[in-house]
């Protein structure tokens, strides 16, 4: 088979990859992807506004959302002042929404 029109196969593993993940994490990754999600719902934010706020393609922000990149820090420090949550509650480290509070 030709290599290069095998690229989907390593779309394949990298699903695999990220379901043994979340198993070993206890869940934890899973939060992490469905909280960034349920987080723009409920501030009534489809993909392509979000994408906009963060100044990305949406198709870039997509793959964030559905686990198929890691979010770089600053996109998620950028996600935590968009929603005025703290970075902890998004990545699921904290079932507290509020901000962490300044000095």
């Amino acid at each position: 088979r030709d290599l290069v029109r095998s690229r989907g196969l390593g779309d394949v593993y990298k699903r695999q990859i990220v379901k043994i993940l979340i198993q070993l994490s206890g869940g934890h990754l899973m939060a992490y992807y469905r909280r960034i999600r349920d987080m723009r719902e409920d501030h009534d934010l489809t993909q392509r506004q979000l994408a906009a706020l963060l100044h990305m393609p949406q198709p870039q922000y997509n793959r964030y959302e559905q686990g198929l990149r890691d979010l770089p820090t600053t996109t998620l420090i950028a996600l935590a002042d968009i929603y005025h949550t703290s970075t902890d509650y998004l990545l699921g480290r904290t079932n507290d929404p509020k901000p962490p509070v300044s000095l």
